[in-house]
């Protein structure tokens, strides 16, 4: 049995605030760059005509204070759009501005915009990439709460070498549980080399159903309902070893998403692709249809990715 393909039909709606500011250097804001747009690319914003995905873009890090003590606007770069070339082109323009980073005038922009465009919903997010180190933070703080207040989802993607003080601030920031909705990525030499990596846990992170359909992938999910832990498997064969090392527990899975024309997700039963075997074609697979394909709740062990 094979269940059907769904998608959202409310689109997720993103506002990407991208750090410019005078702590990433010059050389390490192109790296920034680079990774925005790989991460652009691997989202499908339309389907027939129906939105999927629309992304605004805010760029802060041009940190000033003014004669009267206030403090420079962050910039709005680009209003919520499916236009994914003129979003590609408006990221490759951004400059590096080398002032402070201004992080709560960034989050008091989102604000304005989804209060000007209506109520906020659940698909309804700001995303910072940032190198976590904000000024002002009682400021960023208050705008912080009157994110949570309105209902507007905050994600964290911080580039800093080491966990510590920056990361643990941002995890604050992040909505909760911080640890679904925060990424850490260890330096911007890490970034440069392994951004793929981050490109997918960024997707999983945030909206990952509007996904390309030409990337072919599984999520699998600890409960039903799509909740708990999620892991994501590009196309490969994952034992049980490597199946933990991407987040997914022994023996703990109880439902599945499938994305990709012509992708199909086999689960085994044990560490080594034997025992029990079924085939999941692209779909999504509640608690109910995950039994029904066949496999058992909290007993895969080792899972294949691929085209048919």
């Amino acid at each position: 049995m094979h269940a059907p393909v769904m998608r959202n039909a409310t689109p997720c709606k993103t506002w990407l605030a991208i750090d410019g500011s005078g702590s990433i250097t010059a050389d390490n804001f192109e790296i920034l760059k680079e990774y925005v747009l790989k991460l652009l690319k691997r989202y499908k914003f339309e389907v027939q005509n129906v939105a999927l995905m629309k992304v605004g873009l805010i760029q802060f890090g041009n940190g000033h204070i003014h004669s009267d003590g206030t403090i420079r606007s962050a910039l709005k770069i680009m209003p919520l759009s499916t236009d994914l070339v003129a979003l590609e082109a408006a990221v490759s323009g951004l400059e590096f501005l080398k002032g402070f980073t201004n992080m709560a005038q960034a989050f008091a922009l989102a604000e304005t915009m989804y209060t000007e465009a209506g109520r906020a919903d659940a698909q309804s997010a700001v995303m910072v990439i940032t190198d976590g180190k904000p000024s002002f933070q009682y400021e960023t703080q208050q705008t912080v709460d009157n994110l949570e207040e309105k209902g507007i989802q905050r994600f964290f993607v911080t580039i800093t070498e080491e966990e510590g003080t920056e990361t643990e601030l941002m995890k604050k920031w992040a909505s909760a549980p911080w640890y679904t909705n925060h990424i850490h990525i260890p330096g911007f030499l890490a970034l440069a080399s392994t951004n793929e990596t981050y490109v997918q846990e960024a997707i999983v992170m945030f909206c990952p159903n509007s996904q390309s359909p030409q990337v072919c992938h599984a999520i699998g999910f600890q409960h039903a309902g799509f909740l708990g832990w999620a892991a994501d498997f590009p196309e490969g064969a994952y034992n049980m070893q490597s199946m933990m090392s991407r987040g997914a527990p022994n023996d703990d899975m109880s439902s599945l998403k499938v994305f990709g024309e012509g992708c199909v997700a086999t689960l085994y039963q044990h560490w080594d692709f034997s025992g029990w075997a079924y085939d999941y074609p692209e779909g999504w697979y509640d608690f109910r249809n995950f039994l029904r394909q066949g496999s058992k709740n909290d007993q895969v062990s080792s899972l294949r990715v691929g085209r048919e």
